[in-house]
């Protein structure tokens, strides 16, 4: 509550909200019952709007009748990854939470944060993982482990131990796999 407080004498301080939001970059509405609005998309659902100070009602109006529909969107997809991630899944079904897998990504992320500009964001980093996804085989779903050794071993998907020769194995595979891809990377 204190935080709150601050914030709001700090708001008071500084010409108000609408000045502080606008100073943010933030923007916002007023002299608008938004409880009458939630009321109406409550009992009515979702409904078409626009709200805009740089249009005439006609623009705005021709604007949204050529928008698409909200029902015709499929607003999960836009919001949903495309593939599958084997992070929590039980040790037994994904290598990536055993051991093995543990340690060998822990190395592999030494390495790529060495390659990655001195601030990396998450883009960043998942930009430098996504050169070794292709290659990971960390659940049954994936297939089997090839060329794992550089010289044409293969290992079922769950055949690495957590070991000190497993560990070794893999780590040196992602580490071999990212420095190539790297090099090879267009960006």
């Amino acid at each position: 509550m204190k935080v709150a407080a601050s914030t709001i004498r700090t708001v008071e301080k500084k010409g108000g909200l609408d000045e502080y939001l606008g100073k943010q970059g933030v923007k916002g509405i007023s002299e608008v019952d938004t409880r009458s609005i939630t009321r109406r998309i409550r009992s009515q659902g979702a409904m078409m709007g626009c709200i805009t100070s740089e249009l005439s009602a006609d623009q705005a109006l021709e604007h949204l009748r050529s928008a698409k529909r909200y029902v015709d969107l499929d607003h999960v997809a836009s919001v949903t990854t495309q593939q599958t991630y084997d992070w929590g899944l039980n040790p037994k079904d994904s290598r990536l939470m055993h051991g093995t897998g543990m340690y060998a990504m822990f190395q592999l992320m030494a390495k790529l944060l060495d390659k990655c500009s001195q601030n990396p964001d998450i883009d960043e980093c998942e930009k430098h993982l996504q050169l070794v996804a292709p290659y990971c085989h960390w659940t049954e779903e994936d297939g089997d482990w090839t060329n794992i050794d550089g010289f044409g071993q293969n290992i079922v998907w769950n055949g690495l131990e957590n070991t000190a020769m497993g560990k070794n194995i893999l780590t040196a595979f992602l580490l071999r796999t990212y420095i190539q891809e790297f090099q090879n990377a267009r960006w």
